[in-house]
């Protein structure tokens, strides 16, 4: 039994550790894989409308789910960093995006990985606010995840 368990173990942590290395080159499969884990985790204590509602930094949403974390939730280490980055990055494109116009219209747009990387790259140019070179990348790979077709 004990030999079983400890198989299974090295196999979990194989399987878990090709797939975040798959996510990690894509970070449009990374998005997609955190929120997948925010969707099922999240939603086996509370309905998903009030943390999809904020805007938080990095910190802000390690702060949120310490919290989740004491108050009984359970997340696997890779897994919570692939829920906080998915937040971070969904709270990146509504702050950067709703300064200038409100995200609807983006998130009722179809357009390829190529037509979002055009758009936000001219958008992106439009002073304020400053976008970051990382920052423009996510949003191209949360529009491409949200409304895009791959």
């Amino acid at each position: 039994m004990k030999k079983t368990l400890v198989l299974a173990s090295l196999i979990l942590a194989g399987a878990a550790a090709a797939f975040a290395g798959e996510a990690a080159t894509d970070p449009v499969a990374s998005l997609r894989t955190g929120k997948k884990a925010f969707e099922t985790a999240c939603s086996k204590c509370h309905k998903l409308d009030l943390p999809l509602s904020k805007r938080l930094d990095r910190a802000g949403w390690e702060g949120i789910l310490g919290a989740m974390t004491a108050r009984g939730g359970s997340f696997a280490p890779a897994e919570r960093g692939l829920i906080v980055d998915y937040l971070v990055v969904k709270s990146t494109f509504e702050t950067k995006c709703s300064t200038c116009h409100g995200t609807q219209s983006a998130l009722s747009s179809k357009r390829t990985r190529e037509q979002w990387e055009k758009t936000v790259k001219r958008m992106a140019g439009k002073q304020p606010p400053a976008f970051t070179q990382q920052e423009i990348d996510q949003i191209i790979a949360y529009l491409t995840l949200a409304v895009g077709s791959e």
